[in-house]
């Protein structure tokens, strides 16, 4: 969670110097140029979250198999680089003139930049099968060590530059050699905790095909579901009208942050699925459910709050008539990110199993669906009736998600009951703050629910040991204040 939040928030402060010291245009590019960068992780076709799926599922067991494993997927992943990379160096002029279609000598500074792109990309998707072995070995603090100076840098070092050049392409080349510096590192770090790579060079044919397999249904679904997610505001732009799409995505991309929760857990378990996967059904179980109920835990007083107070929150911060229009999507919003975070545990189980198809089938089946509600939702209710049409449609997601994750793990009734119900009740909570109501008597119910909430999350969510865990961290605060008194 640090390491997706960290490099955001100093996003946010270094962004404004970007933009007055590169201007809007020079600015704008950048923000393409780094866009690109972050989706150009399609190229590797998803054999890098195979590399994971598989490593984590076969861990301790023969070193050899491990290492030839590792150097088949080095140079599958150096080939794919280098061919997207000689398409890329091709297509820059035709992508800077007719996509973007940027003039002058900007232009020349775009399609340099682009190629400097291309260079590293080969770099770029091995450094991603690179943390993918990291997170197969739950080593998720070297990840990071290494993820959040490069975020920092993407943002940081643009601004040290500014005062030498405007450059774009000197600019790019600079932020790029941070990329091809990560890469060393986690080259590094995965010599230092698997020095047997160095020695055992293998090549493993047999693998390709379920690497590739795997890859291609994973890649599905990181194609259509970008789609899929964007429809939204491509339909309020088509049936309503551009300004009203501001509307709908400020009060969107707010809430949607609270995706890094969910995005973190389910970048934790998805290797500890494959893991317990391999020595019982049992175990896979134990850790769903406590990924899920530990997930809604921690999302529900955020997504309360919003929902409660979501007109006076958007109010402060934008102003009256803005919240106005606002806060009922945003209160919408609010359920739909709740349920992407119980959704977000069977779809890494499914991933977790070697089981991209089904997710893959899903999110294919989701597409025509969600437009229809679409269509219908914003016909009906304009942008509030948009928000509507992604909560049936997130429901759909999860509850097919669980039915597939359920019938792999052999749920019975009971166990669907224990996710659903709770779920279900802390909807309906949600939907009762859609109500409106006087001030005194929102604050009473909310710090109700705020108290109910504690309560219940202590003596029935928490386990023994997370009991005892937050003990002894609540220990310290004590001395803390004291020893702040008395200085």
């Amino acid at each position: 969670m640090f390491g997706l939040g960290f490099p955001l928030v100093l996003a946010v402060l270094f962004i404004p110097r970007l933009i007055s010291g590169m201007g809007t245009d020079r600015f704008g590019v950048l923000t393409i140029i780094l866009t690109f960068l972050n989706y150009f992780g399609f190229f590797d076709l998803g054999i890098g979250r195979a590399l994971t799926q598989l490593l984590a599922g076969r861990a301790h067991e023969d070193k050899k198999e491990e290492a030839a494993l590792i150097w088949t997927v080095s140079v599958l992943l150096g080939g794919l680089g280098t061919f997207a990379a000689l398409i890329l160096f091709l297509a820059a002029p035709f992508v800077v003139s007719k996509l973007l279609r940027i003039q002058g000598s900007l232009a020349a500074e775009t399609i340099l930049a682009l190629r400097e792109l291309g260079f590293i990309l080969p770099f770029l998707l091995h450094s991603l099968a690179l943390r993918g072995i990291l997170e197969a070995r739950r080593r998720f603090d070297l990840s990071n060590l290494i993820r959040i100076p490069v975020g920092v840098f993407s943002f940081g070092a643009p601004i040290l530059v500014l005062p030498f050049s405007h450059n774009l392409g000197i600019i790019v080349a600079i932020i790029l050699s941070g990329r091809i510096l990560a890469w060393a590192l986690n080259l590094w770090m995965i010599f230092h905790i698997l020095p047997h790579l160095k020695h055992m060079w293998g090549w493993k044919p047999g693998d390709i095909w379920s690497l590739m397999r795997y890859g291609g249904w994973y890649t599905v679904s990181s194609v259509v579901a970008p789609i899929t997610d964007s429809l939204d505001r491509l339909f309020i732009s088509t049936f309503l009208s551009i300004s009203m799409v501001a509307y709908y995505t400020t009060p969107y991309e707010l809430i949607n942050k609270l995706g890094i929760l969910s995005g973190s857990v389910g970048g934790a378990i998805f290797p500890e699925f494959a893991f317990r996967l391999r020595k019982s059904k049992r175990e896979a179980e134990i850790l769903f459910l406590r990924g899920f109920k530990y997930l809604l835990t921690i999302l529900f007083p955020f997504v309360l709050i919003a929902t409660a107070y979501s007109r006076e929150g958007l109010a402060l911060w934008l102003n009256p008539q803005f919240a106005i229009l606002s806060a009922p999507v945003l209160q919408w919003l609010a359920i739909f990110v709740f349920i992407i975070g119980g959704a977000v545990v069977p779809l890494v189980f499914l991933q977790g199993a070697g089981r991209p198809d089904l997710s893959a089938r899903m999110h294919l089946l989701e597409l025509p669906i969600h437009a229809a509600l679409l269509y219908a939702f914003i016909k009906l209710d304009g942008i509030r009736g948009a928000a509507i049409a992604c909560v049936f449609r997130i429901s759909i997601d999860f509850l097919g998600m669980l039915f597939f994750s359920g019938s792999l793990l052999g749920f019975k009734a009971g166990t669907y009951g224990r996710i659903l119900l709770p779920m279900g009740t802390a909807i309906a909570v949600l939907f009762g703050f859609h109500i409106p109501m006087p001030a005194l008597l929102k604050f009473s119910l909310v710090l109700f629910v705020l108290v109910l909430y504690l309560y219940l999350a202590w003596s029935f969510i928490l386990e023994q040991r997370d009991k005892a865990a937050i003990l002894r961290v609540s220990q310290h605060f004590p001395r803390f204040f004291s020893r702040g008194s008395n200085e």
